[in-house]
């Protein structure tokens, strides 16, 4: 290509009146070139003797496209890995993925017998090949490199013919299954694409230069060898990018850790103002990396077929030979998400645990939630009976939750990858690598039960409480799909309201999951102390010195629980009985108490200037908790209970009413006997005004059958306007009270039950589970602390999460994939506490 930009010729191409017209991309030759083709008959029956299985066999062998997903990182039923003692095994047909366990399952349901065989082990270094850093400096030649590992990796490639054949690949006489095993070595794994894409928080947005690109007419063609592509500028032959206007090829900037480009691109923009750029390597037929330096973003550029054709490049036969910027971000990503784990300090000799219930967590950059949750959950006795036998295969084992919930549970609870990591040295001997172990990755898990929710699906830090209670959404949803037993049941437990307002009082039960304990700061019993340390911080960190010794103020467990038993008082409290305003008093007990407890430490508060913030506060929290003060006691003698039964209804449309002029209780009777609609409820007043009991509280026979839910036909037109039909319509009206705006966002969050028999629909608050639920609590009150998980951080977006489980007498940290003995739980500084009825 010609790279001398002087002797570019000054010419302007925009593209004529059919600028925005469709661009038909040039379709795929098919040639030997790109589309291997399988040996014929005669090659075939030429096969020397040991190779002849092949003829066997050619058949289930294809050749992957880059529309195939290829799992190539952990198999899809165990969490065997590349790593485990007999690697992993890619079927050559469907691309998934089998560790060696896993394969006679899946060879006699299916039939298919051929595999590629991945092993990687690890070598001990010679001190020659760790040099050590000679300067403060991170990268460079004589700088700290974070990203080196303390061992080497090797990896053997074999074909495998099910049940006993193993052929290295280099040494098979067939071209075909040659490149197929290339293509597939090559490949981006699906889950490495399942990442990628949660890495990225938001798709670019279009170029606003796209539309009106100048191209020069300049001959440039950019060559179809990329062993030939070098920088204009400099020698780098990576991480180039061509700048889309006059087809330079110019090297990307640098990144933090010194790797990357000279920042040629950026200096050419600054020199000709043309602002899209494409990086080379990662453009397909689905698109490629745009950077508009103009807009100093990613971007997408919808006519880059177009573009790129104008230098002699046909997206339809390119291929991905470098790292998108989002793989690159992810894998800095992972290099500093395992660098931050390794340095946390415990501040005692730990003794790592190895072995069954002791099996470690990957943190894949940020998924240190759903570890900590995890370890958290399989503490439990039903957790562990349930799901730790191995999981079998089935066609969708890879998209079925039970199936990666049960593979994950089997792993947690074998011990299987319980194993320290080890790496032979020059005799061949085992030398464990510190005290990290194998454990297991939580990818494949992740990606399924985050599908779909905006948060968890990123790869972003979380909350781990709320990925808890979204698991335990998923758990419920997939439970009732399956016609399965709910383990999110056994956390259920029935909360009974009681508010009080005037001489009246009024009860209500709700289900939770959870269970909130307050945390206040005027709690604080070493407040002087406290308050001492706070100031000597702010003026440390305005002096820019060391932070003085922690102090943390301590709150006694008796106070926040005092808090839980305190009536809440409602200020403007709108009465159900007249409608007046006055000041209730609400207060919770539990009606039913849960198998197990979960109850948050209410640690993340907002600060005065509205951001989030985490208490520094030391709460001892019990290892056996009595919440007998806290069991509900129902209605008592002589108290003038309202009916709890009243339906609810629109405030808003109860108050236009009584601005017209009508009183509150009639016009709350009038909008419930007409499915809340004003027009209809109007009618109703004028026509009952006479009508003795007109003002009188609305009152339901408790006794009475349940009437059939009607709904005005203007109401249902409301959904239906939506495009649901009359019957989807009525369902989700039935399950939300008649409530239009409720009833449509019933439809989107149970889709999945819109045309499921009426007898199947979920109310829009669940109901009380049923007394005979085997995994409802008993009637103790009395609880015991199976575990809890901890965060480190100035809030749950940032920071990290660890779990401590006890066992027997002794409690184990869950750090990741590092497990240990806990010399000194930190039980004052726990997020999240989970405790076992007893």
């Amino acid at each position: 290509m010609v790279t001398d930009l002087e002797k570019h010729a000054t010419t302007l191409h925009i593209d004529d009146a059919d600028y925005d017209a469709e661009f038909t991309e040039p379709q795929a030759t098919g040639t030997d070139s790109s589309v291997p083709t399988k040996p014929s008959e005669s090659e075939l029956n030429g096969l020397p003797d040991e190779f002849i299985i092949f003829k066997d066999v050619i058949n289930g062998i294809e050749c992957p496209t880059q529309n195939d997903k290829i799992f190539k990182e952990e198999c899809i039923v165990t969490c065997d890995s590349c790593f485990s003692e007999m690697g992993l095994y890619i079927c050559l047909k469907t691309f998934k993925s089998f560790g060696f366990k896993s394969l006679s399952d899946y060879t006699s349901k299916t039939g298919n017998k051929t595999f590629l065989n991945i092993q990687k082990s690890r070598l001990t270094k010679s001190p020659e090949e760790e040099p050590e850093a000679k300067r403060l400096a991170i990268g460079g030649e004589d700088g700290f490199k974070p990203d080196i590992l303390p061992w080497k990796e090797t990896q053997t490639e074999r074909i495998y013919v099910h049940p006993d054949q193993y052929f290295p690949v280099d040494s098979i006489p067939i071209e075909y299954v040659k490149r197929v095993a290339k293509t597939i070595l090559d490949s981006t794994s699906a889950e490495f694409k399942a990442e990628v894409a949660a890495w990225k928080p938001d798709p670019p947005k279009k170029s606003i230069h796209a539309d009106s690109l100048v191209q020069l007419d300049n001959g440039v063609k950019v060559l179809s060898d990329p062993s030939k592509w070098k920088c204009c500028k400099c020698d780098l032959t990576e991480n180039l990018w061509l700048n889309l206007s006059d087809g330079s090829l110019l090297c990307g900037r640098k990144n933090w850790d010194g790797s990357g480009g000279n920042g040629h691109a950026l200096e050419h923009f600054n020199e000709t103002k043309y602002p899209l750029c494409v990086k080379l390597g990662t453009i397909t037929s689905e698109g490629g990396d745009v950077f508009s330096y103009a807009e100093d973003d990613m971007v997408t550029d919808p006519h880059l077929a177009k573009h790129l054709s104008h230098w002699g490049i046909d997206v339809a036969n390119s291929k991905k030979t470098e790292m998108s910027m989002a793989e690159m971000e992810l894998e800095m990503n992972k290099k500093v998400g395992s660098e931050y784990a390794a340095i946390i300090e415990s501040g005692q000799e730990l003794e790592p645990l190895f072995g069954a219930f002791h099996t470690g967590i990957k943190n894949l950059g940020n998924t240190c939630y759903i570890g900590s949750i995890l370890q958290s959950l399989f503490s439990l006795p039903y957790f562990r009976e349930k799901f730790q036998q191995p999981a079998e295969y089935d066609a969708n084992c890879h998209e079925n939750f039970w199936k990666q919930f049960q593979r994950v549970g089997h792993a947690l609870c074998s011990g299987d990858y319980a194993q320290p990591i080890i790496a032979k040295d020059s005799s061949g001997n085992s030398v464990p690598q510190g005290a990290e172990q194998e454990g297991i990755s939580p990818g494949l898990f992740k990606s399924i039960v985050s599908k779909g929710h905006a948060d968890f699906q990123t790869n972003q830090q979380q909350d781990a409480v709320e990925f808890l209670l979204h698991l335990l959404d998923v758990i419920k949803k997939e439970a009732k799909k399956g016609n399965r037993e709910d383990a999110s049941s056994s956390f259920a437990f029935e909360i009974e309201e009681r508010v009080q307002f005037g001489n009246s009082v009024q009860y209500k039960n709700n289900n939770e999951l959870m269970l909130g304990l307050p945390v206040d700061e005027s709690d604080i019993q070493n407040l002087a102390e406290f308050k001492e340390y706070e100031q000597k911080l702010a003026q440390a960190r305005e002096a820019k010195q060391a932070d003085p010794e922690v102090v943390r103020g301590v709150v006694p467990f008796e106070s926040s629980f005092s808090h839980l038993l305190s009536a809440e008082a409602i200020d403007h409290f709108k009465s159900p009985v007249d409608g007046t305003l006055l000041t209730a008093h609400r207060a919770a007990r539990i009606s039913k108490f849960p198998k197990y407890l979960l109850l948050q430490c209410r640690r993340f508060t907002i600060g005065a200037n509205w951001q989030p913030k985490k208490l520094n506060v030391s709460l001892e929290m019990p290892e056996e908790l009595d919440l007998e003060a806290m069991r509900a006691k129902g209605p008592q003698p002589g108290e003038d209970v309202f009916n709890t039964d009243a339906p609810k209804v629109d405030e808003q449309k109860i108050n236009q009413l009584v601005d017209m002029g009508y009183p509150f209780n009639a016009a709350m009777k009038a909008l419930y006997h007409t499915n809340e609609s004003l027009e209809l409820a109007m009618e109703w007043l004028m026509s009952n005004l006479d009508s003795p009991d007109f003002n009188e509280p609305l009152k339901l026979d408790k006794n009475a059958k349940k009437e059939e839910k009607t709904f005005s036909p203007e109401i249902i037109a409301m959904v239906t306007s939506m495009g649901f039909t009359d019957k989807q319509s009525k369902k989700a009206l039935s399950a939300t009270d008649g409530n239009v705006e409720r009833a449509i966002d019933w439809i989107f969050s149970h889709l999945d039950e819109l045309n499921a028999d009426d007898s199947t629909v979920s109310p829009a608050v669940p109901e009380s589970d049923s007394g005979t639920n085997q995994l409802a609590g008993s009637d103790s009150s009395k609880y015991r602390l199976r575990a809890f998980v901890s965060h480190m951080g100035s809030s749950t977006a940032c920071g990290h999460y660890v779990a401590h489980v006890k066992e027997d007498l002794r409690w184990i940290l869950f750090n990741d994939n590092k497990v240990a003995v806990s010399q000194k739980p930190p039980r004052d500084l726990g997020y999240l506490y989970v405790y076992e009825q007893i």
